[in-house]
């Protein structure tokens, strides 16, 4: 029996099985039909979705052509009178509407019928063809996508976590409480409390864990004042599906940008999109990078110190200009005229897969 993968996929959450021979190849999932590329153990790659390339433009039909003007006889000769219209045999139906879609599905209807008649007219003596049976176009009906029951149960905790009145309510749905409670409670001391209101739930990204199976799925959070949406990770634990609190708070309140604007701490560990810039720097042990907001996309440019544990963790994930997506330490250097540099110190982690820090 040949070996199979086995893997959720990372657009519906579905369980999939499929030969090692396709590991690594791409095609749409049987369930919701989005193009992902399945896991390659070889390389310890993992399942992902793919993006969709965005349809090409249609173009305008040529405008019409104007009909030519109606010619009349020289020296006033008569035209001649128009023949009189036969009316159609009984046999033929007119029907309103008809376009030349019709008169080509009456053709290869007819050529179809016609072959077949040719066919068997060896065999049987010929006789008449019987009237053309109407018939209404089929409608074809898209298979519903069938959601995964862990889709069903992340969604679950999620809502709990977002309708909770107050931090010590969501408590209870967090994950690593031990070390996530203290922080809820300073947070809040100077941030508002209260219930998230979401407009949509939308699903960004599921995988499973590849040393203990479980899962993590990634939602992202339509709400009034972040009407594009904003990641939130929920992980299935031994105790059911908890959310990471630490990004959320992070995204849903902004909190990169509350630092770069130098409203909060001089220092702090952020989710973001970072990758090589070719801007230069103004010292040779230097590299600069080009840091995004993940929540409303905006750049900001930081240094990291060239030979240091955080250059050599950079280096690895952008590696030929590619975007990553680490959790960076930075840190803010304020100048005399009042603006800010930003300093990559370190990089704690090179993904945004909830970890107890």
């Amino acid at each position: 029996m040949a070996e199979v993968i086995q893997f959720h996929c990372p657009a519906c959450c579905v369980m999939l099985s499929i030969p090692l021979v396709a590991a690594g190849k791409s095609g749409p999932c049987p369930n919701c039909n989005q193009p992902i590329m399945a896991p390659e153990p070889a390389t310890g790659r993992g399942a992902c979705r793919l993006a969709v390339a965005a349809p090409e433009p249609v173009e305008e039909p040529p405008p019409p052509v104007a009909e030519a003007p109606h010619f009349e006889p020289f020296h006033g000769v008569p035209a001649a009178p128009p023949e009189p219209i036969q009316p159609l045999p009984p046999s033929v139906e007119v029907r309103k509407g008809s376009t030349w879609y019709d008169v080509i599905g009456v053709g290869i209807v007819a050529a179809t019928l016609g072959f077949a008649a040719g066919y068997q007219s060896t065999r049987q003596p010929s006789s008449p063809l019987p009237p053309p049976v109407k018939s209404e176009p089929a409608i074809v009906k898209e298979a519903p996508v069938k959601p995964a029951p862990v889709l069903s149960a992340a969604k679950s905790a999620l809502g709990d976590f977002l309708a909770a009145a107050d931090w010590k309510s969501r408590s209870k749905l967090v994950l690593f409480p031990e070390t996530i409670l203290p922080r809820m409670e300073r947070f809040h001391e100077k941030h508002p409390d209260g219930p998230t209101e979401p407009t949509r739930l939308g699903i960004e990204h599921c995988e499973a864990s590849a040393t203990t199976n479980l899962m993590l799925v990634v939602f992202r959070v339509h709400t009034a004042t972040h009407p594009t949406g904003f990641p939130v990770a929920v992980s299935e634990t031994p105790d059911g599906w908890k959310v990471d609190w630490q990004s959320f708070v992070e995204f849903k309140d902004e909190l990169f940008v509350e630092f770069v604007t130098g409203k909060a701490t001089d220092s702090g560990s952020f989710h973001l999109l970072i990758q090589p810039s070719t801007e230069p720097t103004e010292t040779d042990d230097r590299i600069t990078y080009i840091l995004s907001d993940p929540v409303k996309q905006r750049e900001f440019l930081a240094t990291v110190r060239k030979g240091t544990d955080a250059a050599k963790s950079l280096a690895d994930i952008t590696k030929d200009g590619v975007i990553a997506t680490p959790v960076v330490e930075l840190s803010r250097l304020a100048r005399p005229d009042g603006t800010f540099d930003l300093e990559i110190i370190g990089v704690p982690a090179t993904n945004w897969r909830p970890v107890n820090r």
